[in-house]
Formats: C-alpha cells, sequence, structure tokens
C-alpha cells in the first residue's frame, strides 16, 4: 500500500504542489503581488533545510507540524470550494450561513486534532500531547454533535435561500468532510481500531485532496488561457509542467544532498517533505482568495472582466525571455530538461521498490550501488541476514545503518532485538537506553530498558524508566501494547510514501 501512494505520489500528489508555484511564480505581476511569500518565506524555508540538517533532533517538531497542519489544510480548500459551490449556484451565504458552514468544517477538524493528539503514537517523526481516551471521548462526541448540527443548520438556511438541487454541490463537499475526519474517528471510537496519523494523513487523505486541488487549478489555468488571446490551452501540456515540476520540488534535493554530504536519503527525503509542504500551505493559503477580482471572475463567472494585463499577454513570456520562447534550441533545452526530471524520478522510484520489506540481497546491492548512502539498504540487509541466523553480519549492517542516522528508529530496535538474542544483557540494556535518549518517550523502548536493567541487576534504574513509562500512558494502555506486541519486537520498516506526500 505505501508503494502505491509512493507511485501515484508522482502523478497527483507532486503535480499538486507545483500547481500552487506555477500559479504563483508564472508572471512577473503574480511575482510581485506575493514576493514576500515567493521570495522571503522561500528563503527562510530553505535556510531551515540546512538547520535541520544540522540539527537532526528538530525535525520531529517541523515534521509533526507538516503532520498537523495537513489536514487544516484540507479543510481549508473543502470550505473554500463549498462556499464557490454556493456562489456559483446563485447564493449569497450570509454571515450566520457562512459561520454555521464554517464552524462544520472547523469543528471536524478540532476532532481530527483531538484524535491526532489521544494518547502516544508510536513514531518517532510524531510528537503527541498524549491526551487520556477518558478525556478525549467526551470532548470528541460532542465535537460531532457540534459539526453535525451547525452544518445541517446552516444547509437549510441556504436550501431556504433557493433549493436543494442548488446546493447539491455544496453538501457533496461536505459529505466528503465528513468521510476524510469524522468517519476514521468514528469508527475508532466504536471499533477500537488504530490507524495510523502518518498514514493517513499523508497518504490516504493527501491523495483525495490533491486530486480535488488539481480538478480546481486545471479549470482555473484553462479559463486563464481562454481570457489571454493568443493563448491555447492544453491540459497534456499544462499536466507535462506540474508533474515534472512536482518532480523538481521533491526528489534532486534529497538525492544532491545525500550523495554529495553523506547524509541518510530517507531522512533528506523526510525534510524535504516537510518543508516544501510548509510552503505550500502558506502560500496555498495566501493566492486562493474569492475576494480577488481575477480569482472570483474565473471560478465564479459573475465580476465582468476589465482591462487586466495580466491576462491579455503571456507575461510569463516577457519575464523568462528567451528560455519559453519557440525557437528550436529553447523547446530542446526545455524537453531535455523535462526528460531529465523524469528520469531523475524514475530513479528515486526504482530505489524505493528495490528497498521494500520484500527485497532479496541481489535488489539490495542494486540499491546500494545506486546510492550507497540511504539507510533502507542496510536495514533490509540486516532483516534478510538475521532471518538467515547470521545475526552478527547483520549487527555490522545495522552499525552502519545507525552511524549514518542515529535517529532512524527501526534499525536502532531491531539491534536492540539481536542484542538480546545473542544473550548480551548489558549491551541490550545499553541500546535501548541510548534509545530512549533519542527519542521522544516511547512506552516499547522504555519497557524493554527497563526489562534488560533489571536482567543486568541496575534494579533503581528500572524503577525510573518503568515510572517514565507509566507516566506515558496508562497502564491499561501498556498492557494493550505488551499484549500486541511482546518486548523487544522490531518495528517493521516504517518508511512511508513521503505526502511525498511523500503529503
Amino acid at each position: 500500500m505505501a508503494l502505491a501512494f509512493y507511485v501515484l505520489a508522482v502523478f497527483c500528489n507532486n503535480p499538486h504542489y507545483m500547481a500552487t508555484v506555477y500559479r504563483a511564480y508564472r508572471t512577473p505581476q503574480d511575482r510581485a503581488k506575493y514576493r514576500v511569500f515567493t521570495v522571503w518565506v522561500s528563503a527562510l524555508l530553505f535556510f531551515m533545510v540546512g538547520v535541520l540538517l544540522w540539527k537532526p533532533a528538530l525535525l520531529p517538531a517541523v515534521f509533526t507540524a507538516y503532520v498537523l497542519w495537513s489536514p487544516w489544510h484540507y479543510t481549508g480548500q473543502n470550505f473554500g470550494i463549498a462556499m464557490m459551490m454556493a456562489r456559483r449556484n446563485g447564493v449569497q451565504p450570509g454571515r450566520l450561513d457562512r459561520n454555521l458552514i464554517y464552524l462544520f468544517f472547523s469543528a471536524s477538524f478540532v476532532l481530527w486534532a483531538l484524535d491526532f493528539n489521544t494518547a502516544g503514537w508510536d513514531d518517532p517523526r510524531i510528537l503527541s500531547l498524549g491526551i487520556r481516551r477518558s478525556v478525549a471521548w467526551p470532548l470528541e462526541a460532542a465535537l460531532v454533535a457540534v459539526s453535525l448540527l451547525s452544518g445541517g443548520w446552516g444547509v437549510s438556511r441556504l436550501v431556504k435561500q433557493s433549493s436543494g438541487r442548488a446546493m447539491a454541490a455544496l453538501m457533496t463537499i461536505m459529505a466528503t468532510q465528513l468521510l476524510w475526519f469524522l468517519m476514521p474517528v468514528m469508527i475508532r471510537m466504536s471499533a477500537r481500531l488504530e490507524v495510523s496519523p502518518l498514514f493517513y494523513s499523508t497518504g490516504m487523505l493527501a491523495f483525495m485532496h490533491c486530486a480535488q486541488y488539481l480538478w480546481v487549478t486545471s479549470y482555473f489555468a484553462r479559463r486563464e488561457s481562454e481570457n489571454t488571446p493568443g493563448r491555447q490551452w492544453s491540459f497534456l501540456k499544462y499536466y507535462f509542467i506540474l508533474m515534472t515540476g512536482g518532480i523538481a520540488l521533491f526528489i534532486p534535493g534529497p538525492w544532491i544532498i545525500s550523495l554529495l554530504f553523506k547524509r541518510d536519503l530517507v531522512e533528506s527525503l523526510f525534510i524535504f517533505v516537510a518543508l516544501v509542504n510548509l510552503h505550500h500551505f502558506i502560500l496555498d493559503g495566501v493566492i486562493w482568495k474569492l475576494r480577488d477580482n481575477k480569482i472570483a471572475r474565473l471560478l465564479l463567472g459573475a465580476i465582468p472582466a476589465p482591462h487586466d494585463a495580466g491576462l491579455e499577454s503571456d507575461a510569463s513570456n516577457q519575464g523568462l525571455g528567451w528560455l519559453l520562447g519557440k525557437t528550436p534550441p529553447a523547446r530542446i533545452l526545455r524537453w531535455s530538461f523535462g526528460a531529465t526530471l523524469l528520469a531523475v524520478g524514475a530513479l528515486d522510484q526504482l530505489q524505493y521498490v528495490l528497498t521494500t520489506d520484500k527485497t532479496t540481497l541481489p535488489r539490495l546491492r542494486a540499491a546500494q550501488v545506486v546510492n550507497a548512502n540511504d539507510t533502507r539498504v542496510y536495514f533490509q540487509r540486516a532483516r534478510i541476514l538475521k532471518d538467515r541466523g547470521e545475526i552478527d553480519a547483520a549487527l555490522s549492517e545495522l552499525d552502519r545503518a545507525i552511524a549514518m542516522n542515529p535517529y532512524n528508529l527501526a534499525p536502532q530496535s531491531l539491534k536492540g532485538e539481536l542484542l538480546s538474542r545473542l544473550g548480551q544483557t548489558g549491551a541490550a540494556f545499553e541500546q535501548f537506553d541510548r534509545m530512549a535518549s533519542l527519542f521522544k518517550p516511547m512506552p516499547m523502548i522504555l519497557i524493554n530498558a527497563g526489562v534488560f536493567a533489571v536482567r543486568s541487576g541496575r534494579a533503581e534504574k528500572a524503577i525510573a524508566i518503568y515510572e517514565k513509562a507509566i507516566a506515558t500512558q496508562s497502564l491499561d494502555r501498556l498492557g494493550q501494547l505488551l499484549a500486541t506486541r511482546p518486548a523487544t519486537g522490531s518495528p517493521p520498516n516504517r518508511t512511508p510514501a513521503p505526502s511525498i506526500p511523500a503529503k
């Protein structure tokens, strides 16, 4: 499933980021209008790449901001499209109508955010408030009620102004919000199912959001082209720009950093995923406003078009000059650049396939040739060697992965498991104790550290570790964790499709 979403990202998720860049940077007028965000915010986030490479311990905070902001970004898009649909069907929502619909969308997001911060998530890249279930459930039930009541009241008021048929599009978007946010929480509340917020927010939900986004932006780009004399709309040309541009945003940077500076490719990918998304959220919140006459004119068609130089001339050629011209050398250069980006994207997909859980030693040798600075290569090789009983060789591979990126949980956990299997109690304790200092407080790490502290005669240390574990989770929750995953268990190789997104 992760591989499927990783492939889909190239054709859907990544192009949707480029659609925002295309919209904000294409003409000199747009670049000047959004200069604070296109230049200075971009420069700040580019600076943050270096900060995170220098201090990898800061990545969980930035990555959590991205994961938690993503659903709010999706919610804002749904609300904006809902209002657009209402106005396209001849309804002008009043302040109360708009506020009721806004409350519907906002309450459903708060419900998701509360669920996100309930208990602790077993992923080192995600920070959580650890709200108790006993506290969260009454609040979640209240939020469900607020969302449904405010949405129902707002829709009924708008239907009275028009008709149920005129509001069908708005109600479809609101039903989308319910499916995206309320349904997963309600399923977990009733069936006690655990859904990873990282996979859901940056995988399934991100894909649906990106498809919806491309639907709107392609319509806007077509309308803009139709209002510009001398320009012809081509969806294939537009989509090719978005797809190659999306690859350029996410793939070359991490690969260059990994190959030139010997940094873990996975770590570099997650850094770019988080920062490109944060840049997208900021920029997207600025450029799509229905109160902007140009946007309202093209999306709603309700405001007469004044003389607009931005629409009547292909200003992109004026800004970028020869490169966007129609001369054969310019065309050859553009197509060569696009082909190079597609090749880089294909190489990244190949590396992902070669390092999945179903890989083999020959595939891993090929992956190491492609990029030797990829901790997935050594972790997966260690897993295969462990299954063969070659524990010492597996430990050697894990040491290489850990030296490259000590903040990768999977190799660290597997090393602790193998040390315990060899009966090296002291070494196993030191490994899990080291992990407890590297990662946020995680129950299974603490439990394992406590177990080996006892076995190695460190009773007082074990008591302190167990008290810390109890502080992170309720005793009932710790019991559930122990029942479903025994101590010294190694987590799977959790490298989600980065919404690359990896959203």
